[in-house]
Parts: structure tokens; C-alpha cells; sequence
């Protein structure tokens, strides 16, 4: 596996690959690491360095209306959250907690996993474009893989806790295991990192800036992507998943 920073590659170079992933936190490194016995060529694009950046958090910043009134909301949010993370900015995260970088906001999630409600799924009538395109039914059968990949299988302290701990649920909250652990929470950043896959290359401090398709929008075709410095790369591939945030 190489990890390189877009800086560190020529100016408007080309590459090419079967499978371009974009964004390095949970989504992106997991789907990654499930691919890496098959003889594929992946990039994984990750805006962020391998470690949070100051100047590369400053792209979270959202533009806020009436900031006025929410100065309340911002001030409870600053309050909760910046004594555990220290780049906390309620101004850039006024909704959400957001961290780029290898690992994403992971690092800051106290590794608490629980199952979506059916109703989770579902459209709201007073939110635009909501819900989701599949639901819980889909979603099902790759809990178990999802437990496995996270290291939640029952273990003796969560069954001391009580009967709720031992399966899955919704609205119960269960925390993810390091490899081989029952006290250290899961570090997506560590767990991947301590991975040797020979078909991932890996760019940092690259944020894509166009989604290029053929000319009737129907077929992906490739990625612009620009470093904070301005240096520029164009990533082809057959396949690509977004796996930024929201």
C-alpha cells in the first residue's frame, strides 16, 4: 500500500484505475479493505493528510443564515464537544462533527454502534430529498459482517451489563473493540494502517472538485482533484464510491 500526498505528484499527471473511492474514513477504508484480495487497482482519495489538519478542517465550515439565533445552539456545542476534540470549531461544525484526515470523525466517536430503526429509512415531509433508497430489509443481512468488521461480538463484560448487550438492536448502543481487545475501542486509522494491501494507493490533501461523466451524464468516467496547495490530478476509473460524509 503507498500513501502519497498530491503534492508529492506531478503536476496534472493522470492515473488510472478499476476503482476509485472517495474520502478515508469508516465507509471509505472499509470498503477498501474488503476489496484487497481481489486483483484490482483501487485509489483511495482522502481531502485531509494521514493526521487532522488545522488548515484542512477549515474546508468543513458551512455557511450559516441567521447565526444570531443559534448562537445558543453553538455555545452548547462548543461546551460538549471541545474538551474531546481539541479542533473542535462551532462556527465550521455547526451541525455534525466532521474531521478529515485518515480515519475521519471516527476518531472522535466514541465507537458507539447501534441499528438503524426502520423508520430511519423513510422520508420526512418536512425535509427535502429525504430518505433513503433501500431499506431495513436490505440493510439486514450484513449486520453479522458488520459485527465481525467491528469487533462486536458478545463478549463476558457486555452480558454482565444485561441481555439487551448480546444481539443487536435498535437504540442499543454497543461499543466497537479493537482487534483482539475487550477495553480499546476500535481506531478505524490504527486498524487499517496496521494492513498491508498491495492493490490500494492511497492520496491525501486531495478534494475532488468535478465528477466527470460522458457527455449524456450517464457513465462515470472520472475525478478532478486539487490539493490545498492548487497542485491538480485527474483520477480515471470504471468504478467510483463516494464515500464522504454528509
Amino acid at each position: 500500500m503507498r500513501i502519497r500526498n498530491l503534492n508529492e505528484l506531478s503536476d496534472e499527471d493522470e492515473f488510472k484505475a478499476d476503482l476509485v473511492i472517495v474520502g478515508g474514513g469508516p465507509a471509505g477504508l472499509t470498503i477498501a479493505s474488503q476489496l484487497a484480495d481481489l486483483p484490482i487497482k483501487i485509489i483511495l482519495l482522502e481531502s485531509g493528510l494521514l493526521d487532522e489538519s488545522l488548515d484542512h478542517d477549515a474546508l468543513n465550515t458551512l455557511e450559516l443564515t441567521n447565526l444570531e439565533e443559534t448562537s445558543d445552539w453553538l455555545a452548547l456545542r462548543a461546551a460538549f464537544h471541545s474538551p474531546s476534540i481539541p479542533s473542535f470549531d462551532p462556527i465550521q461544525q455547526a451541525f455534525g462533527v466532521r474531521s478529515r484526515g485518515i480515519g475521519g470523525a471516527a476518531r472522535y466517536w466514541g465507537a458507539k454502534v447501534a441499528l438503524l430503526e426502520p423508520s430511519d429509512f423513510c422520508s420526512r415531509d418536512w425535509v427535502p430529498h429525504s430518505g433513503w433508497p433501500i431499506d431495513e430489509a436490505e440493510v439486514l443481512p450484513f449486520v453479522g459482517r458488520a459485527e465481525r468488521l467491528l469487533n462486536l461480538e458478545s463478549s463476558e463484560e457486555e452480558k454482565r451489563r444485561g441481555p439487551a448487550f448480546d444481539s443487536l438492536g435498535p437504540s442499543r448502543w454497543r461499543y466497537a473493540r479493537a482487534s483482539g481487545s475487550e477495553r480499546r475501542t476500535f481506531d478505524f486509522r490504527a486498524e487499517w494502517l496496521g494492513r498491508r494491501q498491495t492493490n490500494l494507493f492511497v492520496v491525501t490533501n486531495a478534494t475532488v472538485t468535478r465528477i466527470i461523466t460522458n457527455e449524456h451524464g450517464s457513465q462515470f468516467e472520472g475525478l478532478s482533484v486539487t490539493s490545498m496547495e492548487g497542485r491538480r490530478l485527474l483520477v480515471r476509473a470504471r468504478e467510483c464510491v463516494l464515500a464522504a460524509g454528509t
